[in-house]
């Protein structure tokens, strides 16, 4: 007689062996993160099309807006402005006498800035004019939307004192941010990357507060939009892609080819370390390499249609335009400014890294790297963290590299402006102090710093 077969008894979790009930649940919250996320594939190119129209249809309205402004009413400020960057210089040095010290202005920027507030031309509808700016058409002069009507109210100096309240303001709620949510370790890592790239005088260049700006609003509206967990919905994978689109997108609206990847950079480190933080989920290198992918066909995609409208409608000329300075700029041709040397790969790379360390001069810069390895790997031989996720730290430098990578693709751009271009290490920075001090138990640092403080003050009350 067949014996009859017993239904499968299914012991719940808490009845298990504490691991093989840990084990169970992570592979059953794995499974259904890939598999919502491979659902979430499918919609995720229809989504960002229609992101992509939405922000195109926006910038063109904005832009369209702004240049509704009469002249009139912004070109005092603007010929103050003027004479104010002709009485400073074109690059003066800010804090640091030395020139190329990372510490430059980019008055010479500001200055075009300004004068493209005034692009709207007698013969042009608001459109058109914000489409020519001047002739200086393959960017899409997005900054225009802040400043037109600034330029209203404030003069160039009353700009500069704007910008100063207002990135402090946002590096102060970011520095918190890390602090509350991802502990002293981050904080301390976002605090040295921040002053390794000169935040203090970025506020007075308006050309430099553009890309660390959007930086740092990136990292805010992320701790809002996209609160980390092991297993997201088909919705909040979508939003993950949308975040990195647009922040592509407005990197492309708003920049001149300044510090492009910082945006996506900051955003980058402050998830990887967020997911690992509150999850202990490491975001493998595929994820990685999709959300840069998406970044790049919202910034690409975002700059070629300024070049698609501007000629296809007014005949401008600026594919034509844009290719040769594409070519141009990724190239090794000879800069002028260098007298005439030729563009180096190693030379774009060494300048921007040197500059992390000015005002500095490079043996001062390099005895105090090797001082500051050396302290941390003599912390690291007696205070080493017992347990270190390898792959949470590769996940981490990878994203550090980019930068240097940038560098190397586009030498010309880099190395002629390397005195602002170095900023996008801000990220590397960031990135490599919170490995090196994750790699230390610091529970133990600060236990051995107590009982010196303890023994020193026992001491010291004893005599």
């Amino acid at each position: 007689m067949k014996q009859k077969r017993l239904p499968e008894q299914r012991v719940p979790l808490f009845a298990m062996n504490t691991d093989k009930a840990k084990a169970i649940t992570i592979f059953h919250l794995h499974r259904n993160h890939k598999e919502v996320r491979d659902m979430a594939y499918t919609k995720v190119v229809q989504k960002l099309v229609k992101t992509f129209f939405v922000c195109l249809l926006f910038y063109i309205v904005l832009l369209t807006a702004v240049f509704c402004i009469p002249n009139s009413l912004v070109e005092k400020n603007v010929a103050d402005g003027v004479a104010i960057i002709k009485q400073e210089g074109l690059h003066p040095h800010f804090f640091f006498s030395s020139a190329r010290s990372g510490g430059d202005l980019d008055n010479f920027t500001d200055k075009i800035m300004l004068e493209e507030a005034l692009s709207q031309e007698k013969d042009f509808s608001p459109l058109k004019s914000a489409m020519s700016m001047s002739g200086y058409a393959r960017y899409w002069h997005g900054y225009q939307v802040i400043l037109r009507p600034l330029l209203v109210l404030f003069s160039y100096a009353g700009i500069r004192y704007l910008n100063t309240f207002f990135l402090f303001g946002l590096f102060s709620l970011c520095l918190l941010l890390f602090y509350k949510r991802l502990g002293a370790n981050a904080a301390l890592a976002f605090f040295l990357a921040m002053m390794s790239v000169k935040l203090f005088i970025v506020p007075m260049s308006m050309q430099l507060t553009n890309m660390l700006a959007l930086s740092l609003v990136a990292i805010l509206f992320t701790s809002y939009y996209l609160p980390p967990k092991q297993n997201l919905t088909s919705q909040e994978i979508i939003k993950e892609y949308q975040l990195f689109f647009v922040i592509g997108s407005l990197t492309a609206f708003l920049d001149l080819l300044t510090v492009p990847l910082l945006p996506v950079g900051m955003v980058l480190v402050f998830i990887i370390i967020w997911h690992y933080q509150t999850q202990k989920r490491v975001m493998k290198i595929i994820e990685e390499f999709q959300y840069l992918l998406t970044w790049s066909m919202g910034y690409l995609l975002t700059w070629l249609s300024k070049w698609l409208v501007a000629d296809l409608f007014y005949n401008f000329q600026v594919i034509e335009n844009g290719l040769k300075q594409v070519s141009y700029r990724m190239g090794t041709t000879y800069i002028p400014a260098e007298s005439l040397k030729p563009a180096s790969r190693f030379l774009s790379f060494r300048n921007n890294f040197e500059l992390l360390f000015s005002p500095f001069n490079n043996t001062i810069a390099m005895i105090l790297t090797a001082f500051l390895v050396i302290v941390w790997l003599i912390l690291k031989h007696y205070y080493k963290r017992q347990f270190t996720n390898t792959a949470f730290i590769k996940s981490l430098l990878l994203v550090n590299i980019l930068p240097w990578l940038w560098y190397i693709v586009i030498p010309n751009h880099s190395q002629l402006h390397s005195w602002f271009t170095y900023r996008s290490q801000a990220f590397s920075v960031m990135g490599f102090i919170y490995v090196m001090l994750y790699c230390l138990d610091m529970e133990k640092i600060k236990y051995r710093l107590h009982k010196l403080i303890s023994t020193k003050q026992t001491n010291s009350s004893c005599k």
